[in-house]
């Protein structure tokens, strides 16, 4: 343990470098950081200092510019991330004494960087906190729309010409705001271990407060609850799995041992779902990594659900097994713009090229799992993210290749939080707005007989 920095920083620290520097994922980086910080409130302060500095991040880069008086390329990389740290907590987190965010941001560069950085460090933080007011978003203009979701809410350009696509600037902006806000873990409850209301009073009893949702099985925690490594999570009587996600597995609407394949499986989630509403249906789930067919199979096992993973290109599965199924889950790689509360880096790195690749690989995975579909069976599409091109322009394009196929109303065993009348038409457009899930386009399509 580095003397004087205290246990939640140094945690988010080590979190924000491997995600900013080498381009982790947010979610897994900091459950490996937090693993060893038992404390409640220390878990909490991590938690919120690296989601609230990546969600910041261009903003904060434009402050430190500012502050540094040198171009920001300029910079170490970690002393960067330590500073820009330090001045999410001394612009969003006032209750934080400003000595602890000096001194803990301070200390961090000099073990990470080295000790001649002090000076810098300290210098660019307190002149910092003296320019506060004058730094503060509440006192910048912008030239444009596209500028202000920036710097205000950190939505690249890209991100905003994507959801423009199917979304007014309005909608926008107002899913910015709930993207801001802390992600809350969701969990889908194992029934056959227990019932929602007993697993929540099973984790009270560990020290994790969690309450039941709107949809039935799902529960939600605080995002620093450490839901990964206890002995309720070890022994299969709950799966983390978003609100939208469990939503689409009712849109499914599995019966008995009904045969459905799971395309693009990893982690598993959407096949295990389904077990827990149809848990005698025959799931094949596949997935092109062999590590993480093996991490479905694993984690299968200790739900007690029994599901067959293999290792298989989507694309192809056609070729093995059309015609073979009832029903079918088809959650495509996506650009992921609907689970920004949750996974805040994807805006940074948003290309366009990525989006070309996802274009043209999403289609035909569409068609490869309407292809496994015998005749009346039933096929989800879905994705975790917003615009029509990689959502109502798949769909279209399914349907203009297959005359037979055709929408089907969605109709849920559940109210849902907001209005949703394009259920009927077989759609369904979730918004963490107004949902409290990720952003989430379902397409519930029937092969013709």
């Amino acid at each position: 343990m580095a003397p004087n920095i205290s246990h939640a920083r140094l945690a988010a620290y080590k979190a924000l470098n491997e995600v900013v520097a080498s381009q982790a994922f947010s979610q897994v980086s900091l459950r490996k950081h937090l693993h060893g910080v038992k404390d409640e409130a220390d878990r909490r302060l991590a938690t919120a200092i690296v989601y609230g500095t990546l969600k910041r991040l261009r903003y904060l880069e434009y402050c430190l510019g500012k502050l540094s008086n040198r171009p920001l390329e300029s910079i170490d990389p970690k002393l960067a991330i330590a500073l820009m740290m330090g001045l999410y907590q001394a612009f969003f987190m006032d209750k934080i004494p400003e000595y602890a965010i000096v001194n803990d941001s301070v200390n961090i560069a000099k073990l990470f960087v080295g000790k001649s950085v002090a000076p810098f460090a300290n210098g660019v933080l307190r002149t910092a906190l003296r320019q506060k007011k004058k730094l503060s978003l509440e006192s910048a203009s912008f030239a444009s729309f596209l500028e202000r979701m920036e710097m205000e809410y950190g939505f690249s350009p890209l991100a905003v010409s994507v959801m423009r696509q199917s979304l007014t600037d309005s909608q926008i902006e107002s899913y910015a705001k709930a993207a801001l806000e802390p992600a809350q873990n969701y969990l889908r409850v194992n029934p056959a271990k227990a019932s929602a209301s007993e697993l929540v009073i099973a984790l009270d009893n560990i020290g994790i407060e969690a309450e039941e949702t709107y949809v039935p099985g799902v529960l939600c925690a605080s995002a620093s609850a450490n839901i990964y490594t206890n002995k309720l999570f070890s022994s299969g009587y709950y799966f983390a799995q978003d609100i939208a996600s469990a939503i689409s597995t009712y849109a499914l609407d599995p019966q008995g041992k009904e045969k459905i394949i799971d395309l693009c499986a990893a982690p598993g989630g959407k096949s295990f779902g389904v077990m827990c509403i149809a848990p005698e249906a025959e799931i094949t789930a596949i997935d092109i990594s062999l590590e993480k067919c093996s991490m479905i199979q694993f984690s299968a096992k200790t739900l007690g659900f029994s599901i067959e993973a293999q290792k298989h290109d989507a694309r192809e599965a056609w070729q093995k097994w059309q015609g073979k199924y009832s029903k079918a889950i088809c959650d495509v790689p996506c650009s992921g713009l609907g689970a920004l509360r949750r996974k805040p880096e994807i805006n940074l790195r948003l290309d366009e090229k990525h989006l070309e690749a996802l274009r043209e690989l999403q289609p035909q995975i569409a068609y490869s799992a309407y292809e496994c579909l015998s005749e009346g069976g039933v096929m989800l599409y879905s994705t975790c993210t917003l615009g029509t091109a990689e959502n109502d322009d798949v769909v279209q394009g399914l349907l203009g290749k297959y005359p037979s196929a055709r929408l089907e109303p969605i109709k849920l065993p559940f109210e849902m939080k907001s209005r949703h009348e394009e259920q009927n038409d077989g759609l369904l457009r979730l918004a963490t707005d107004k949902d409290d899930s990720d952003g989430f386009f379902i397409a519930k399509i029937m092969k013709g007989r």
